[in-house]
């Protein structure tokens, strides 16, 4: 009996250890043959779809970085999407370019370190400086110089067929130009006694709309505001709030936004870094949580292209991050 007992005992360690060392050969397999995603590289991070949008109707999940770690050795400042979904990489003294598959496609230096960048249809692509919006063509020639002697520190810009708005930090207040780079007026709340948007992270984002309203980031109230174009104020939503997602916590968020053709609109928030997604009222659609960022952001932009794909200039990582709508 003992030697038969044992005589089992080996052929079922056998069989076991044999099972074994097929399935690990399979899942070797299937790890060799299975296909690279090579349009947009896996994120350095796990997925968490579910964390990002509890409770919420809309997630999203990482789907890669832009161009590798590391895009730029400084700072990553700005993003920027074209009509025809190229994404426009501002950072360090330099523009990178990529096409809507995320390749590398081009790219300019520049005479100095931007502080924000837009494109408008016609692909002319405009470059803040302190003082000063650079123009260029699409492949990078010089077209021209907005706002020499007029602007203070640039730290938002959009643009369409009819001119360019830029976000003068300096003066707190949104300079207009028409489609020839003149200065036909400004933007400005109509609260008293300053008359100036309030902001105590000295930063101002604007964006434009499809119906070519005004979208700025007031950071003092902690709100999105609308106006039209001759500075009157159409509509509000957000304000501070630390608990409720909906609203925006710390001294002074937002710090930055871009909108999608539906509406919807992108916002950037520090302290925690996060990006948020509402709907053209306001309402809040999602939201990408710090765990996607570092910590040590302070200033992030956005940008958002024609399939709801969020791009994220992670400033302090040196980086642009591409964020999916979760089906």
């Amino acid at each position: 009996m003992g030697n038969t007992s044992r005589t089992r005992r080996t052929t079922m360690v056998t069989a076991a250890m044999t099972t074994l060392i097929v399935g690990l050969s399979i899942w070797a397999a299937v790890r060799r043959t299975r296909p690279v995603d090579t349009v947009n590289p896996p994120a350095t991070e796990p997925p968490a779809p579910s964390a990002m949008a509890a409770g919420l109707p809309r997630s999203y999940s990482p789907a890669g970085v832009i161009g590798g770690d590391h895009l730029f050795r400084e700072r990553a400042v700005g993003v920027a999407v074209g009509a025809d979904n190229r994404l426009y990489a501002a950072g360090d003294r330099r523009v990178v370019v990529f096409d809507h598959c995320a390749a590398r496609v081009g790219g300019w230096d520049l005479p100095e370190a931007p502080t924000a960048i837009a494109v408008d249809a016609g692909g002319n692509v405009y470059v803040g400086h302190t003082g000063r919006v650079d123009k260029y063509t699409a492949e990078g020639e010089s077209a021209g110089v907005i706002g020499d002697g007029v602007l203070g520190r640039v730290t938002g810009l959009a643009a369409d067929a009819n001119g360019v708005l830029v976000a003068d930090a300096d003066a707190g207040v949104v300079r207009v130009f028409d489609a020839g780079g003149v200065h036909i007026g400004d933007i400005v709340p109509d609260t008293p006694p300053t008359k100036r948007f309030r902001l105590p992270n000295n930063s101002l984002d604007v964006a434009l709309d499809a119906a070519g309203r005004v979208l700025v980031t007031h950071s003092g109230p902690h709100t999105i505001e609308t106006y039209d174009r001759h500075g009157a104020r159409i509509a509000s939503f957000g304000g501070y709030g630390a608990t409720d997602r909906a609203l925006f916590p710390g001294c002074c968020n937002p710090i930055s936004l871009a909108i999608a053709g539906d509406g919807v609109v992108v916002a950037a928030q520090k302290a925690p870094a996060c990006v948020k997604v509402f709907d053209a009222d306001g309402s809040l659609l999602a939201v990408i949580d710090p765990s996607h960022f570092s910590p040590e952001n302070t200033q992030m932009d956005v940008a958002v292209d024609a399939g709801g794909r969020i791009y994220v200039a992670d400033t302090a990582g040196g980086r642009v991050r591409l964020f999916r709508p979760t089906p």
